[in-house]
């Protein structure tokens, strides 16, 4: 967590230019492929076990708790 001071040095000075909104919907048949990724399965519609060597990371710019409500 920052503090007061280092927010108050690193925001000094900048100028406010917009903001904007960008939809990324996640795709309907996600949870599958997640499924087939960390069951080393071929059939992405049987439930995975769990035990692959596959790991899923996200890499992400966003805030922390933005990432961490994303990745749930």
């Amino acid at each position: 967590m920052e503090s007061a001071d280092f927010r108050t040095e690193i925001e000094h000075g900048l100028t406010y230019l917009c903001t904007f909104g960008l939809v990324d919907p996640i795709r309907e048949d996600i949870q599958l492929t997640v499924n087939a990724i960390r069951s080393a399965d071929s059939d992405p519609s049987a439930e995975g076990s769990g035990s692959s060597q596959v790991n899923i990371k996200m890499v992400t710019g966003d805030h922390i708790e933005t990432a961490r409500w994303v990745g749930i």
